[in-house]
């Protein structure tokens, strides 16, 4: 009988204090992340700022080359200031940060799992806030976000989302 009750007051309260996922409107953190393929490890670090709406995405990586990834809906925008270039692409099949979020069902307290177009996240959560998200990619290596300094519904500068480079810049635009 105790057994029984410890049971029903684990799966009761773990439902009351469970992060819903679906509130977040902003998101802002570092990370890291670690692309395993071929026994070879890549490892890339930065920062990204999301906002629900109009769901756009901000990905600056910092280490080991500067560059800036922009998601607007269906198109995205890559900076890469090295080579002095923009690529301007339409998404084949778009996988909205949010939707991640939206999508995510706890599988236990401090775990969630998203099926969104063939894909499996599993995102982990340490004292209420998402600390890394994991998957397998398209090439079918395995995809590690490690997060930090995360900060949910949060302001930041709108113009955060505002896509900036040198005229000098080449552009090749493939959203066409």
């Amino acid at each position: 009988m105790f057994k029984r009750e410890l049971i029903f007051l684990f799966l009761f309260f773990g439902n009351i204090f469970a992060f819903d996922l679906s509130k977040i409107s902003t998101f802002q953190a570092n990370f890291t992340q670690i692309i395993n393929s071929d026994n070879k490890e890549l490892i890339y670090r930065g920062e990204i700022f999301a906002k629900k709406e109009p769901n756009n995405v901000r990905w600056n990586y910092i280490y080991p080359l500067e560059k800036q990834v922009f998601i607007f809906a269906k198109k995205t925008i890559l900076i890469e200031p090295e080579l002095e270039q923009v690529t301007i692409r339409n998404l084949d099949q778009e996988i909205p940060f949010f939707d991640i979020l939206n999508k995510a069902e706890q599988i236990d307290n401090n775990h969630y799992v998203a099926l969104l177009n063939d894909y499996k996240f599993f995102l982990v959560l340490k004292n209420n806030q998402i600390s890394r998200i994991f998957y397998k990619d398209s090439f079918d290596n395995d995809v590690s976000i490690k997060l930090s300094d995360v900060k949910i519904n949060s302001p930041f500068d709108k113009n955060i989302f505002t896509v900036e480079f040198s005229e000098d810049f080449d552009v090749i635009n493939d959203s066409q």
